[in-house]
């Protein structure tokens, strides 16, 4: 399912550039500030919803934010994964309308 996913800021400071594909940081507590926004046709999903996701990065780890919707795109849910372990790292944010 089509879902747009934007970081708006990153530990509070906002970012300016959409085509970037990763970031680096330095070990320690980081804090996201998500918007999800529907495929044009898809509007069930609330329009601009924003939150935040927080993880503790390790030295040499890999991180990707997940996230899953229903088929017909009324629910969402994300978080964050370690790739290097393969466990989430962050609480699973949901829409619960």
């Amino acid at each position: 399912h089509k879902l747009i996913v934007y970081i708006l800021k990153i530990d509070g400071k906002r970012v300016f550039d959409d085509d970037v594909d990763h970031f680096d940081f330095p070990p320690g507590i980081h804090t996201f500030s998500l918007r999800f926004h529907p495929a044009p046709r898809q509007q069930k999903i609330h329009n601009g919803t924003e939150f935040d996701l927080s993880f503790d990065a390790i030295p040499n780890h890999k991180y990707k934010i997940e996230f899953s919707i229903n088929q017909d795109y009324s629910k969402w849910s994300a978080h964050i994964l370690d790739l290097e372990t393969n466990t989430r790292v962050s609480s699973v944010i949901t829409d619960d309308d």
